[in-house]
């Protein structure tokens, strides 16, 4: 292997690490929900008030921090460079299971001219009142590499059906009602303070089971186009249930010190340098 294409694979290498620690760097615990109204599914997922019967009691989580029609812009600099930007959006999403549901949108583009192209697109779909995920899809762009996957969740059999490129794929054990690497975010955005640093998520990101889990280490003011932000400064910790703790970087999210929980600034330290993305832009926060 000559020296230009160790480089190029390294450049790879670095770019995938990017995309995956800004989407999937988060760790878990496994909380048991807050349960409201015990509204019932069936096996087929149909719903089912009146009980009885073989059926799942869907968790309820109450969330103030973010509405459909947030979105939220970030610059992104790997070392000292401007490296591109990633947008964060909410939509309303289609019904599942009879159930309405957010669309969680978040694309990541490299600059003209940057040294690694990425022009990636993830897309979850959530429950709207239990924020687990119904369903996960991954469109990479990543210097030559391409996929496009699609995971679907079946929580009633915790298995995740996961379709790579157009080819199926055994399914899964998930733990039943798990959050993928997109959609943790806002999970987290969620929690009251006095929960942050012990509440673990289940994840699944059609491969494989995580668990993630949080510690606040500590305040710190932060600036932005929109003023100065107080932040709680959290490190997430996650945990693959095979392999034991992920060890590709170290990630650390600054989320205002209020309701809403925005993250301000994210940082993730790796071997070869840190990659930060800070917001330039929210529009249709709570």
């Amino acid at each position: 292997m000559n020296g230009k294409t160790k480089a190029r694979e390294r450049i790879s290498a670095i770019g995938r690490g990017v995309a995956f620690l800004l989407f999937g760097t988060l760790l878990l615990t496994v909380e048991i929900p807050e349960v409201r109204g015990q509204t019932t599914v069936s096996k087929e997922g149909e719903v089912d008030k009146a009980g009885g019967g073989d059926t799942l009691v869907y968790p309820v989580r109450t969330n103030t921090a973010w509405r459909a029609g947030e979105e939220l812009t970030y610059e992104l600099r790997f070392l000292f460079f401007k490296a591109g930007t990633g947008v964060f959006r909410v939509e309303d999403g289609p019904e599942r299971n009879g159930r309405p549901t957010y669309r969680i949108v978040s694309t990541l583009k490299s600059r003209p001219g940057f040294m690694y192209g990425v022009d990636d697109r993830n897309v979850s779909i959530v429950d709207r009142e239990g924020l687990f995920t119904y369903e996960y899809r991954k469109r990479q762009r990543e210097g030559r590499y391409r996929n496009n996957e699609v995971t679907t969740f079946d929580h009633y059999k915790e298995l995740a059906y996961r379709v790579d490129d157009g080819v199926k794929h055994k399914p899964m054990h998930f733990d039943r009602f798990s959050a993928d690497v997109l959609s943790v975010i806002y999970l987290i955005r969620t929690l009251p303070i006095e929960n942050v640093g012990r509440t673990v998520f289940p994840v699944h990101d059609g491969r494989r089971d995580y668990s993630m889990t949080l510690r606040v280490k500590r305040h710190e003011t932060v600036r932005t186009p929109y003023g100065k932000f107080r932040c709680l400064v959290v490190k997430p910790y996650m945990v693959n249930k095979e392999r034991g703790p992920l060890k590709k970087g170290s990630m650390e999210l600054w989320l205002t010190d209020d309701a809403r929980r925005i993250p301000v600034k994210i940082k993730i330290s790796v071997g070869f340098g840190s990659i930060e993305g800070r917001l330039v832009k929210m529009t249709g926060v709570s």
